[in-house]
Order: structure tokens, then C-alpha cells, then sequence
């Protein structure tokens, strides 16, 4: 089975690491797969094959850059004008590739473009649904944000098959757009690294992993830090985000006294996660959530918040108490004051082993073939 899918340009997001974890089993022993990759991005072309995937990065159309997709727009059609030689593009690759069927995931401009081509090739869809644009729009400007969730709204179709990593997002996506029939819930996967170590009996100080957007929270540090300091609890705080230099709210986390740490290969992340006391994921939203379960599953303790997917794993393997209410930081910090010094026990750890990336990869093959049978019959 050949599946094609797209990657998003952050190189901390789910979608990233879905794709790479997808790359390295196909690539590593998988010799019955192929993958084909899609990337939208603003430099030049360029194909990269590996064992069984290729990549083909795309350049975004001419005259358009990272910061103006879309801006100056003023209905859907013009995002479709704008992108027109992309979904040309890509649509040329299915049908080169030979492309059985198309993993879409997410609903930003790149899943979009791939979606458009796949129905325009007749190829056999799957939608990985990864963020929901209304929620996590809610803050733009109005004119794009009108556009972006007119977008989304494409993707909706009750005949179409959709893989959600959580119930509270397929619960989310049906509240907004109405029911969907065909529909699984799968969780997102583990990086086996994750796993390869034993938790450290030591701590040091409290991290924070996510891209600097609204919905993953990231000023909450600050209130954080000057709550800490009011009840005189003296603990570092780290950040890991992928901030450019010039980012206002880089200098602002800086100046409360929040250490800003680059983004990290795996190995690196895990050792991150361990060397931690505990992790904190006070987003306002999240279809799922990696970062807190990969945390628990090096052995550190991670507090969520009931809006993350993640939640669902946490209440099925007894970790409840983790999950607490963000918008009272107080009582915050008294929570990490009272799990700094927790270790994930061995049992839990293994358990979580059940959604190891190579499994739940596998689960999505399964919807993959179900959905190519469909096509046939």
C-alpha cells in the first residue's frame, strides 16, 4: 500500500512527528508500505528518497511568502486561485506515485492543497484531523479568520472517513460542523526513545514544550513565575519552543526570568523531559496533546488540563490526579510543589507501551485498507 501524506513546517508539532515516526517504520522495516510525502514550504524545490518514502517539497506559488498566504484574501476561491499550480502539482504526484490512498492530516493550507488534488485525482481519502482551525483561529483577524474556518468547513463531508486522536476532538468537530459518520478514534503515538531509559530519582525545575502559539498557553509561565515567587517557591522554569530571535514574546518570557531553550531532536527532548521535575501543559485546547504523555512516559510527572485529548489516556491508566485546573495558579503551584518529587511508577510506563508509535501506525494502515476497499467496491 502506497500512502501520501503531508508534513507541517514546524518541526515541534504532532503532525512532524507523526510523519517522521511513519518515515522511520517504512524505512527501517517495513518492506510491504511506501510512503510519499507532501511539503508545502518557501524554498525551492526539491525530491528526497529514502529506502521506501520520498519527500517532494514544494515551493509555495510564486510572489507568496510564509507571512502572506492569506492575506489580501477575500473568500475561499481566491485561496484556491492562489494555490492553483500547488494542487496541480501535487496532483501529478499522486497519479505519478501511483498513490493508493491519501492520509490528510490536519486542515491548515498544505493539508488543504492535498485534499483538493486527491479529489481531483479520485484517490481514496483518509482525514487525520490535527488542530481545529475555529478554536485555534479565534484570535486572528477576522477577514482571515473568516476564510481559514470556511477552509476547515471543506473538509467536512459525511461520507468521508476521519481518524480523531481523542473523543473530546471528534466531540469538538461535530459540535461546530455537524455529525460524521465514519469515524475512529486513535491516539497519537510514543517515540520509542521515550522508553529507553530509567526516570532520574533527582529533579530539576519545571518544563514547558510547545510551539508559541495562543492555544498551547505559553504567557501562563509568567503568571506562573509570579506566583511562584509570592510563595517563595524557588524553582527554575525551561522552555523549549522554536521563537525566532526577534520574537516579542521570547523577550517577554526572558525578562520574567523563563529559561528559552531551542527545539530538540528526540534523544534530546527525552533527556529534557527526564533531567525535569515536571511538566506543565496549560493549553487552552488541544485535539491531543504529545508532549505530557511522552513526559509520563520517561518517568516525569506532566500536569494537563481537561481540555487536552491527552486526558483520556491519563483517566485510563489511573493518572487523574495530574489533571488539574490551570486558571486558579495558586493552586498550581501548590500542585508542583506536591508532584515535583514523583517518579511515574514501572508498571504505568509499561502499560503505556501499548501506543507505541509502530502500533498506532498500524492502526492507520488499517483504516487506509478499509478505506481503499470502499473505493473498489
Amino acid at each position: 500500500m502506497k500512502i501520501a501524506t503531508n508534513i507541517s513546517l514546524s518541526p515541534i508539532g504532532g503532525i512532524t512527528r507523526r510523519v517522521k515516526e511513519m518515515q522511520r517504520k517504512i524505512n527501517e522495516c517495513d518492506d510491504t508500505h511506501r510512503l510519499v510525502t507532501i511539503e508545502i514550504h518557501p524554498y525551492q524545490r526539491l525530491t528526497v528518497e529514502n529506502k521506501h518514502s520520498k519527500i517532494y517539497k514544494i515551493p509555495l506559488p510564486d510572489s507568496i511568502t510564509l507571512d502572506s498566504i492569506y492575506k489580501g484574501l477575500r473568500s475561499l476561491e481566491g485561496l484556491q486561485q492562489r494555490f492553483e499550480p500547488t494542487i496541480q502539482e501535487i496532483e501529478r504526484i499522486l497519479d505519478s506515485e501511483k498513490v493508493d490512498v491519501v492520509l490528510s492530516e490536519g486542515t491548515y493550507y498544505a493539508p488543504w492543497c492535498l485534499y483538493q488534488a486527491s479529489r481531483r485525482a479520485r484517490t481514496p481519502l483518509v482525514i487525520l484531523y490535527a488542530g481545529i482551525l475555529k478554536y485555534e483561529t479565534r484570535h486572528y483577524p477576522e477577514e482571515i479568520r473568516k476564510i481559514l474556518v470556511e477552509m476547515e468547513n471543506n473538509f467536512i463531508n459525511p461520507l468521508f472517513m476521519y481518524i480523531f486522536s481523542s473523543n473530546l476532538t471528534r466531540i469538538a468537530v461535530e459540535k461546530e460542523y455537524g455529525q460524521l459518520q465514519r469515524t475512529k478514534v486513535v491516539p497519537n503515538g510514543i517515540s520509542r526513545e521515550f522508553f529507553q531509559l530509567e526516570p532520574k530519582p533527582d529533579f530539576g525545575g519545571i518544563g514547558f514544550v510547545g510551539r508559541a502559539t495562543k492555544t498551547k498557553n505559553p504567557e501562563y509561565l509568567i503568571m506562573l513565575r509570579e506566583e511562584m515567587r509570592r510563595q517563595k517557591v524557588n524553582m527554575d522554569i525551561y522552555m523549549v519552543s522554536n521563537f525566532s530571535d526577534m520574537n516579542w514574546l521570547k523577550k517577554k518570557l526572558s525578562r520574567a526570568g523563563i529559561k528559552m531553550l531551542s527545539i530538540m531532536d528526540t534523544p534530546r527532548l527525552r533527556d529534557f523531559y527526564r533531567d525535569r521535575g515536571i511538566i506543565i501543559s496549560p493549553s487552552l485546547f488541544e485535539t491531543y496533546g504529545n508532549v505530557p504523555i511522552e513526559s509520563i512516559a520517561t518517568g516525569t510527572p506532566a500536569l494537563i488540563n481537561n481540555n487536552m485529548g491527552v486526558a483520556e489516556i491519563f483517566k485510563k491508566h489511573n493518572l487523574d490526579s495530574y489533571i488539574i485546573d490551570f486558571n486558579d495558579v495558586h493552586d498550581v503551584v501548590s500542585a508542583i510543589e506536591r508532584y515535583k518529587n514523583h517518579r511515574i511508577d514501572k508498571g504505568t510506563r509499561e502499560s503505556l507501551r501499548r501506543y507505541a508509535w509502530d502500533t498506532i501506525i498500524e492502526e492507520y494502515y488499517q483504516v487506509c485498507r478499509q478505506e481503499i476497499q470502499r473505493y473498489q467496491s
